[in-house]
Order: C-alpha cells, then sequence, then structure tokens
C-alpha cells in the first residue's frame, strides 16, 4: 500500500501540495496543540473534524486534481495532486540506464 503524509501544524498543512499516484492512501495528521481542525475538500469528496493527535486518511482512485481547506482556519488550504502512474526517474538513473543499454549494444555487436 502507498501511503503520503500532511501534517497540521503551526495552522497550516505540510506540505500544503502533495503529489501522488493513483491508488495512494493519503494521512492527515492534526499536530496542533489544543487546536480542532475541520478539514473538507472543496468538492466535498473528502473531510473530517480532527481532534489534537487525530489523523484520518482518504485512498485517491482517480487522477486529479483535489483541492482542500480548513473551515476553521480558512487561510489553511492546500492540494493533493493525483497522477495515472508513479514515475520517479532521476537524472542520474536515466544516464546509467543509457550506458547500460549502450554497452549492452556493443558486446553483442562483438565491438
Amino acid at each position: 500500500m502507498q501511503q503520503s503524509s500532511v501534517t497540521i501544524q503551526n495552522f497550516a498543512f505540510n506540505p500544503s501540495t502533495i503529489t501522488v499516484a493513483r491508488r495512494t492512501t493519503v494521512v492527515w495528521t492534526n499536530q496542533e496543540a489544543g487546536v480542532q481542525d475541520t478539514i473538507i475538500s472543496d468538492s466535498n469528496v473528502f473531510g473530517s473534524i480532527l481532534k489534537p493527535g487525530d489523523s484520518f486518511e482518504v485512498k485517491f482512485n482517480n487522477p486529479g486534481t483535489y483541492n482542500y481547506h480548513c473551515v476553521d482556519t480558512p487561510y489553511m488550504y492546500g492540494t493533493v495532486i493525483v497522477t495515472k502512474l508513479k514515475v520517479q526517474v532521476s537524472l542520474m538513473n536515466f544516464i546509467t540506464l543509457i550506458i547500460i543499454i549502450a554497452t549492452i549494444r556493443k558486446k553483442s555487436r562483438g565491438v
């Protein structure tokens, strides 16, 4: 199970924008001291009332952009971006792959 986390602390979501692959579960955890937060998506797809220390989670199966906010603190907002595929290839991994392919081709040609 793929999982990502968002913390609620200092009257902010951290991270405020998160990009995940579809079928990823995002967990929100309220780390505010003595402050209750009511989280709701702009499209009413998900929502929860979180007391200090509480968590809730949502599994995102459909690609798209999901904006959400805190009802109790109007300037707190966040975004979950759900992609079709999780592709994380660093430039170094890509270059390494190209070198491996070139080496295999040379060897197969007997060069």
